[in-house]
């Protein structure tokens, strides 16, 4: 079953042991309908490399990320 990203990242992730970095995830309008699983993953590989994902709810057209 689809889900978008904001069903599948919470607004703040925190990093996994000591935060080195911030980043902000841009979770995109057709990347998020399409490849949301992308999206998830992308968040948790950066969690595990020590960065807080903050994933904006606000967000609208993103240029197509995935072309």
């Amino acid at each position: 079953e689809a889900a978008f990203s904001d069903e599948l990242i919470p607004s703040v992730l925190p990093a996994r042991g000591e935060r080195r970095f911030r980043v902000a995830l841009l979770t995109g309008c057709a990347q998020d309908l399409i490849f949301s699983s992308v999206n998830r993953d992308t968040a948790e590989v950066l969690v595990q490399n020590g960065c807080e994902v903050v994933t904006p709810r606000a967000q609208v057209c993103c240029g197509s990320l995935h072309a």
